[in-house]
Parts: structure tokens; C-alpha cells; sequence
């Protein structure tokens, strides 16, 4: 249920980003451009420091619970789902 929800805010934050790079592209007057990317970067920003903190987070549960086989897995799976997210964010973020 956990990934599923995390996966769901991945891909939303994703197409959220994608969106948003779109929209700068097409956008002609430079000012209007500046503000997008603001936008743009205040979100991104918003987006890494709250994956990061579920890093953290899951990192801690898997370490806490490591005697747990089921919990191992599945806290290593939402792990990649977050770390794919952060790859993701930081992809954008570098060209912005």
C-alpha cells in the first residue's frame, strides 16, 4: 500500500516537473519565463528535500526492522521507487 502511495507521488511530481519544463519552453517573453522557472525551482527544491526525507526515513525503518525479511524487501523496494524519484527531481533540477 506504502509504494503504491509513494509511487503515485513519484509519477505525479514527474509530470508535475515535465509540465512545467514544457511550459517554459514555450513561453516567449523573458520575464514570464524568469518567473516560471522560479516556479519551477521552488518546487523542485520542495520536491528533493521531501524525497530525501523519506530516504531517510525508509532507511531507518529497514535498519530498525532488519530481522524482518518482509520488511527488508519491502522497505528496499520503496526505496528504489524513492531513489528513482530523486534521480528524477535531479535530472530537472540540473537543467534548470
Amino acid at each position: 500500500m506504502y509504494e503504491l502511495y509513494i509511487s503515485e507521488i513519484v509519477a505525479s511530481e514527474r509530470h508535475f516537473c515535465q509540465f512545467s519544463v514544457a511550459i517554459k519552453e514555450v513561453v516567449k517573453d523573458q520575464e514570464d519565463r524568469e518567473k516560471v522557472s522560479a516556479l519551477l525551482k521552488t518546487h523542485t527544491d520542495l520536491m528533493q528535500s521531501d524525497l530525501e526525507r523519506e530516504h531517510r526515513r525508509l532507511k531507518n525503518v529497514v535498519t530498525l526492522c532488519h530481522t524482518i525479511p518482509m520488511a527488508v524487501t519491502k522497505g528496499t523496494e520503496v526505496l528504489e521507487i524513492v531513489e528513482k524519484g530523486e534521480a528524477a527531481v535531479k535530472s530537472i533540477a540540473d537543467k534548470l
